[in-house]
């Protein structure tokens, strides 16, 4: 996973220039999301080392996508913006460590790829709900 995260970032820096911040943060979720199929359903070594890797790569973009994102909306704001996310975030991680270790003491390991896939089904649907352009009543 590690190599995957660091592979990614330095690709990252060309897509950057190339693509739009959501088109690389909704692709790198689905990459991250065919890592997990692929670690759930993997019959051997290989393929979940395979697995371990493309998640590693699909997640490595989502927190410098959301910090653009969010210093664009927030210029003015950036410092205080970034604190929220950040508070945010490592809440969010401590939480999904905790569950994680709960589901897995009590139902295996086996576990955590479906948590992980369910996760990342969240984040796709609170980025696409707050990318959505809201409609104003003029």
């Amino acid at each position: 996973m590690v190599a995957g995260l660091t592979a990614a970032h330095f690709i990252l820096v060309g897509l950057f220039r190339k693509l739009r911040q959501e088109t690389v943060l909704q692709s790198s979720l689905l990459i991250a999301a065919t890592g997990f199929a692929l670690l759930l359903f993997s019959p051997g070594f290989v393929q979940a080392a395979t697995g371990m890797v493309l998640v590693g790569a699909g997640l490595a973009s989502t927190f410098p996508v959301i910090l653009g994102i969010i210093g664009g909306h927030y210029p003015t704001l950036s410092g205080t913006a970034f604190s929220v996310a950040l508070v945010i975030a490592l809440t969010g991680n401590t939480l999904l460590n905790q569950l994680t270790g709960q589901l897995s003491q009590h139902f295996g390991i086996q576990t955590y790829p479906y948590t992980m896939l369910i996760a990342i089904v969240l984040m796709l649907s609170l980025f696409r709900y707050i990318s959505t352009p809201k409609q104003t009543n003029e």
